[in-house]
């Protein structure tokens, strides 16, 4: 099956620039996110800005301050295309407070995972897949830290199929289970998804073939999906979309997108 890599960049944050960054923003000399800026200045720009962990060490963040009123944390960039992908379900980094790239404030296509992750407590996640074109989708879930829900069970999302197929237009999946949420993982070797929506072309969730989200992984061995060449094993995108391959009736081609998972 074809895999189709986007090359696309997000139009709203081409430039991650900000002449306040890295300074002491109106009346909140120590901001927690970019929500804290956001309601001490109105009408930031997008950029990079200096946060502050709960003990004061301040740290650089990327906020979106434009899009969906504004006041977005980046804690993280996810590369599905990438061979080396540091996004799979199972890697630690979702778990750890271990970070990556974390010096580089931006929305380039490079894997990272900022201190933000570990540090802003949110009501919202803000999920940006790019394909050829970002396509955003905000969940309602509360968390103290990206980690500390990573770090729990399967958070159940209720939103409609075509809603979590939106995000990677094109994206084909089975049928049934359509079971969305955060940490959306049954049992080995099954495909599972960090932030994603499962499928099943039984009419149940007990062994879920495809998915479209971020942090995919899973399926080894299923026979759904056959590797690159004889002997090698298919791996899942770590962002992007499975359509189940001869397990779907009516299978479509994979997706690979590049993600950026937001928080406010």
């Amino acid at each position: 099956m074809t895999m189709q890599r986007s090359l696309a960049i997000l139009s709203f944050a081409a430039t991650a620039t900000s002449g306040a960054a890295c300074g002491t923003i109106g009346s909140d000399s120590m901001p927690r996110s970019c929500k804290a800026l956001l309601d001490s200045t109105p009408a930031l720009d997008n950029g990079a800005y200096t946060l502050h962990t709960a003990r004061g060490a301040p740290y650089p963040a990327y906020c979106d301050m434009e899009n969906d009123s504004g006041g977005w944390t980046l804690v993280l960039k996810v590369d599905g295309g990438a061979a080396n992908s540091q996004f799979g379900y199972n890697n630690s980094l979702w778990t750890s407070t271990l970070t990556l790239q974390d010096d580089k404030a931006d929305t380039n296509h490079v894997e990272a995972k900022f201190r933000s992750f570990t540090e802003v407590a949110f009501s919202q996640i803000r999920v940006v897949m790019v394909e050829t074109q970002p396509v955003a989708m905000t969940l309602e879930v509360t968390g103290a830290s990206l980690m500390s829900l990573m770090r729990g069970p399967f958070v159940q999302i209720d939103k409609p199929r075509q809603e979590w197929l939106s995000l990677v237009p094109g994206a084909v999946v089975q049928a049934n289970c359509n079971r969305g949420g955060i940490n959306n993982f049954l049992v080995d070797p099954l495909f599972r998804v960090r932030i994603g929506m499962l499928a099943n072309q039984e009419v149940n969730c007990a062994s879920p073939d495809s998915f479209v989200g971020v942090g995919g992984g899973g399926g080894v061995g299923n026979g759904c999906n056959p590797g690159p060449s004889p002997g090698i094993a298919f791996v899942p995108p770590s962002a992007g979309s499975i359509s189940g391959g001869i397990c779907n009736p009516t299978p479509g081609p994979n997706h690979v997108a590049f993600a950026y998972v937001y928080v406010r």
